[in-house]
């Protein structure tokens, strides 16, 4: 499989003014009073070896009719002619000749067109053949869930499978929104030089409703879903605190952690901290564990008390909405003494 780069579609022109000529119902131009532009081009500059195709076009314009005109055409590769064609002019002057690269050797190629005296040329080239890599497209959306109000990210990248995943610039990706079987939207983006492209869907265009969104580069492709909802989303909340809020007695080695109400990935843990008489502890940390937030910590001193901190953003839920500021306080148990308050409670 190969992949063509995208361009705007050029024609490479070349073009001749010359006068005196006119055409009649056998397909030849005649002498007669009167300028001529004569053009040729071909749709892309540079072709695949052995499976593409070449598609030549032109046009003949003038001072009087240019329809039903004779043209010869001429592949030229140096100095030698490889191939021969005749095309006549259309209604508008218009002109079109085609030739697969399946006979082709790679190199530097010249078209010549000519109409009685007349004559334009265009150049292109003919790839050196090489083996087909394999490709993986990705596609994803920055969250699952939607409100009207929030504009959707889609994102994805384009990629060799080649082991080392090296990333295929330059590449047109097309991109259609549906809700349900219907399309609502088109795009085509163009992958960067970390072969990754990015669409992104306004606020406020989306109804409710399920989404799906296809994305294709030649023949791979992707596909991604999501949901936009009336629904107010809810944002993560603590629902069962370790040590318990304002328990007393607990363990200078106990668990401390947080659980929360739904499923959170992590966005930021640095912030999370345990403090004694307005002082950070040194050598705590944070780690999610599915719905529950792990805090790691050296012995605590006993019979002090203790405030467990959870910034904002720490984490969020699976609609991308990011938790409130949390903390509690509870006190470790007295040298010697009995207790444990730090079984599990909810607020």
């Amino acid at each position: 499989m190969k992949l063509k780069r995208t361009s705007l579609l050029l024609l490479f022109t070349a073009v001749l003014v010359f006068s005196g000529l006119v055409s009649n119902a056998n397909y030849n131009l005649t002498a007669a009073s009167g300028n001529y532009t004569l053009t040729v081009g071909t749709d892309k500059n540079s072709y695949d070896s052995g499976d593409d195709t070449v598609i030549v076009a032109g046009k003949l314009q003038g001072d009087s009719d240019t329809s039903n005109v004779s043209v010869g055409l001429v592949l030229m590769k140096g100095d030698s002619a490889v191939a021969f064609g005749q095309t006549a002019t259309g209604n508008d002057g218009r002109y079109a000749w085609q030739f697969s690269t399946n006979n082709l050797e790679p190199g530097e190629y010249k078209v010549v067109a000519t109409v009685n005296v007349a004559r334009a040329e265009a150049s292109f080239t003919i790839r050196e053949e090489t083996v087909p890599a394999s490709y993986k497209l990705t596609l994803g959306t920055d969250r699952t869930d939607y409100s009207p109000d929030q504009s959707v990210v889609v994102s994805g990248s384009l990629l060799k499978d080649n082991g080392s995943r090296t990333p295929v610039p330059d590449v047109a990706i097309g991109l259609v929104l549906y809700l349900g079987d219907e399309p609502l939207a088109f795009a085509q983006k163009t992958t960067d030089v970390e072969g990754a492209f990015t669409w992104t869907i306004p606020a406020g265009t989306l109804e409710a409703g399920d989404y799906r969104v296809y994305a294709t580069a030649n023949v791979v492709d992707a596909e991604a879903a999501f949901r936009v909802s009336v629904e107010q989303a809810a944002k993560p909340e603590i629902e069962v605190y370790q040590p318990a809020k304002g328990a007393t007695g607990v363990a200078v080695d106990a668990e401390i952690s947080a659980t929360f109400n739904m499923d959170v990935t992590e966005v930021d843990l640095s912030g999370v901290k345990i403090e004694s008489d307005g002082a950070a502890l040194i050598g705590v940390s944070a780690a999610l564990s599915g719905r529950v937030l792990e805090i790691s910590h050296p012995d605590l001193d006993s019979g002090k008390d203790y405030k467990v901190s959870i910034p904002g953003g720490a984490v969020q839920s699976e609609t991308g909405l990011l938790n409130d500021p949390a903390s509690w306080t509870f006190k470790t148990k007295s040298s010697g003494g009995g207790g444990g308050g730090g079984d599990d409670c909810s607020p």
